[in-house]
């Protein structure tokens, strides 16, 4: 259980590690989105509200790796995957990256499931 912890908690902080660096630093080339999916992407990026979120994907990606703040990056990044497969779902069409970053998400509040009943206490 140790392990599946660890893997979970760093596959999550490198995923967003990387989407985040690349977000400024584009070392991944990214396909341009076309459609609303653009329009939306678009939007984001000019008012920005997208250099805001990645600015905290890597924050709260490199939270993730340090235990002492990795349950409060993980209660942070909640909402983050949630907006990521609901865009991909609704506006993109299809599910890749949301769905994995929505799995990782749950499996990682499931392992720390008992810190997390102490909130509603």
């Amino acid at each position: 259980m140790k392990y599946l912890k660890n893997i979970t908690i760093y596959l999550q902080s490198l995923i967003f590690l990387v989407f985040g660096l690349n977000f400024f630093f584009n070392f991944l080339p990214m396909p341009p989105m076309e459609g609303p999916a653009g329009q939306f992407a678009g939007i984001m990026y000019q008012t920005g509200y997208l250099t805001v979120l990645k600015s905290f994907e890597i924050l709260l990606g490199v939270g993730l790796i340090f235990p002492k703040f990795r349950k409060l990056s993980l209660i942070m990044l909640a909402p983050i995957c949630l907006n990521i497969f609901l865009f991909e779902a609704l506006i993109v069409g299809q599910v890749t990256m949301g769905a994995l970053l929505m799995v990782l998400c749950l499996v990682n509040f499931y392992l720390y499931r008992k810190d997390y009943l102490k909130l509603i206490d």
